[in-house]
């Protein structure tokens, strides 16, 4: 994981980081580690999960903190692991609203 956090350091240590940038910069990391994809998407959203909102707070410009959270959502939003699984979630939350016979 400290790959994450030496990209997500030079993506902004970038006179202007943008969300294009961010994804650029992830998107190359994922294919430059020596693991499948799917392992280093599983890897890196445990890391936004436990790690990623610790490790930013040292960032104090808010407008990079704006960028920087508007950059991971919609990375996230392109890892198809992400998305099966907000899907299950939500798939799950309308089962359990919806179910009469459970008790």
């Amino acid at each position: 994981m400290k790959e994450f956090e030496r990209a997500l350091d030079e993506w902004a240590e970038d006179d202007s980081p943008t969300e294009e940038q961010f994804h650029n910069k992830f998107f190359n990391l994922f294919f430059s580690l020596q693991a499948p994809d799917f392992q280093v998407a599983r890897i890196f959203i445990h890391w936004i999960e436990t790690v990623f909102y610790d490790y930013i707070a040292r960032f104090a410009e808010c407008d990079l903190r704006d960028t920087l959270e508007v950059a991971h959502l919609s990375f996230l939003s392109d890892i198809h692991s992400w998305n099966l699984r907000t899907r299950m979630k939500q798939l799950r939350k309308r089962l359990g609203a919806s179910s009469t016979w459970r008790t």
